[in-house]
C-alpha cells in the first residue's frame, strides 16, 4: 500500500509519526546501569578497531557474531563530523521513523505503527542495542512476502541478514511461503538474483566471514540465559539452588541482574543439550505445521511470531533484547487481524520489562521472592498457549480441519 493514494490524511499521520520519534529520542539520555559500559565495552572498541586496521582488517579483528553491515554503520559513524554517540542515537532515531512508516504504509494503521516504535523503543533508544538497524529491512521483507513481491523480498531479506543472524530464524517459514510460486521461472529468477547482488557483493567485499559471522552464533555455548527471562532462566535458578551454588534472598533487593551468569554457567552439560533438543523439537513442529496451514498474510505472521518466540524462550544463547523480532512480527500480524493485537502489546511489553529489569537497578527480589522468575514463568506460559494456538491452524491430515470461518475470519 503506497502513502500516495491518502494525500490528505498520509501526509498528516506521518508527522505524527515524526512527533512520536522525537519524543521518544529524548529517552536517549534516560541513564541506565549498562548503557555506557556498552558503547564502551563494545561499539566504541569497533570504532577504534575500524580507525586502526581499516574496515575489512577492522571488522575481522572484532569477529564477533555480527555480520558485516553493522560493523560498517559504525565505520561511518567514525567518518562523520560529530559526536560519535550523538551519532549513533541520531541513526537509531532515524531508523525507528522508518520502522513506524513502514508499519504504516502497509494498511494504514497509526495506532499500530505508533505502538510498534513505542514496543521497540526502549531496545532501540534507551539501550545501546542495534537491532534498530535491520529492522526497517525485516518488516520491509515480511509486508513484500506477505504481498507476493519477490524483488523486494528477496532484497530485504539479504540487508536485514547482514546486520544481525537472528533474521534466519525466519528462513524455513519463508521457503515454505514461496515453495507453490517456484514453479514459475520468473520467480526463482527474481529471487536469486535480488539475493545474490545483495550478498554476493559482500562476501566478495568482506570474504567467508559474512557467512561464518551469520552461522557462528547459532551454535554457540556460552549462555544457557543471556538474562533473558525464559524457561533457561527458571532451570538455571533451579538448578542453582538445588546445587547449593545460591539463595535467592542472600541476593539483596536491589543487586545487579547480571549476578545471575555465574550461576547460569554451571549449568550440567545434559540440561543444556536437553533445552536444546526441547528448542528444536517446539520449531520443527512449528515448520511442519506451516507447512499444512493454508497460506495467507495472517498465518504466516502468526506462524514466524510464534516461531520467534519459541527461540526465545526456550533455546540457550538468547539475551534480554532477543524478543525484538517477535515484537516486530506480532505487530505486523496485529496489522493484519486486529484480534492479535494482545499477542502484540504482551511480547512488547516483555521485552520492554526484561530490559528495564537488567540494564537498570530495578529491584530484583521483593519480600524475599526473585519477581523475574514469576515474570519468567508468566513469559512462558504465554508462550505454551501461543503455541497451542498455532499449531491448531494446521489441517492436519489425521484431525479435523479448523473451520474455515475461525481460521480466516480474523484477517478479514
Amino acid at each position: 500500500m503506497n502513502l500516495s493514494e491518502y494525500p490528505q490524511n498520509g501526509m498528516r499521520d506521518i508527522l505524527v509519526l515524526a512527533y512520536v520519534v522525537v519524543a521518544l529520542s529524548t529517552l536517549s539520555f534516560v541513564p541506565s546501569r549498562l548503557g555506557p559500559e556498552i558503547w564502551a565495552t563494545h561499539w566504541a572498541i569497533w570504532i577504534k578497531q575500524f580507525q586502526e586496521h581499516g574496515l575489512v582488517a577492522g571488522y575481522y579483528a572484532v569477529r564477533d557474531v555480527y555480520p558485516p553491515m553493522t560493523f560498517s554503520v559504525f565505520a561511518l559513524i567514525s567518518l562523520l563530523p560529530w559526536p560519535q554517540y550523538a551519532t549513533f542515537k541520531v541513526i537509531q532515531s532515524i531508523l525507528l521513523f522508518a520502522t513506524g512508516v513502514s508499519v504504516y504504509a502497509w494498511r494504514r494503521n497509526l495506532g499500530i505503527a505508533t505502538a510498534t516504535m513505542l514496543g521497540l523503543a526502549a531496545n532501540s533508544m534507551i539501550f545501546e542495542s542495534t537491532d534498530i538497524f535491520f529492522t526497517p529491512f525485516l518488516i520491509g521483507a515480511l509486508i513484500a512476502l506477505a504481498d507476493r513481491r519477490w524483488i523486494m523480498f528477496s532484497t530485504l531479506y539479504s540487508i536485514a541478514l547482514l546486520f544481525k543472524w537472528q533474521p534466519i530464524i525466519l528462513t524455513p517459514f519463508f521457503l515454505i511461503w514461496i515453495w507453490p510460486e517456484l514453479r514459475r521461472p520468473r520467480v526463482w529468477a527474481e529471487l536469486l538474483v535480488a539475493a545474490l547482488v545483495v550478498l554476493g557483493s559482500e562476501i566478495g567485499f568482506f570474504g567467508s566471514e559474512v557467512i561464518l559471522g551469520i552461522l557462528r552464533a547459532p551454535g554457540a555455548r556460552t549462555f544457557f540465559s543471556g538474562n533473558a527471562f525464559n524457561l533457561n532462566w527458571v532451570v538455571g535458578w533451579v538448578n542453582a539452588l538445588a546445587s547449593g551454588e545460591a539463595s535467592v534472598p542472600d541476593l539483596g533487593p536491589t543487586s545487579p541482574m547480571l549476578t545471575i551468569k555465574q550461576y547460569l554457567f554451571h549449568v550440567p552439560g545434559w540440561l543444556w543439550t536437553t533445552s536444546q533438543i526441547v528448542s528444536l523439537t517446539s520449531f520443527a513442529a512449528l515448520i511442519v505445521g506451516f507447512g499444512f496451514t493454508k497460506r495467507s498474510p495472517r498465518t504466516l505472521l502468526l506462524f514466524c511470531t510464534t516461531a520467534t518466540v519459541s527461540y526465545a524462550m526456550l533455546h540457550t544463547e538468547v539475551h534480554e533484547n532477543h524478543l525484538h523480532i517477535a515484537v516486530i512480527s506480532s505487530a505486523l500480524l496485529a496489522a493484519a487481524a486486529p484480534s492479535y493485537l494482545p499477542v502484540f502489546i504482551f511480547w512488547a511489553t516483555a521485552m520492554t520489562f526484561n530490559l528495564f529489569a537488567y540494564l537498570s537497578s530495578w529491584p530484583r527480589v521483593i519480600g524475599g521472592i526473585d519477581v523475574t522468575l514469576l515474570v519468567a514463568a508468566m513469559n512462558v506460559s504465554v508462550f505454551v498457549a501461543l503455541w497451542i494456538h498455532t499449531m491448531r491452524q494446521p489441517r492436519w491430515p489425521f484431525r479435523r480441519a479448523v473451520p474455515e470461518a475461525e481460521t480466516e475470519s480474523a484477517s478479514a
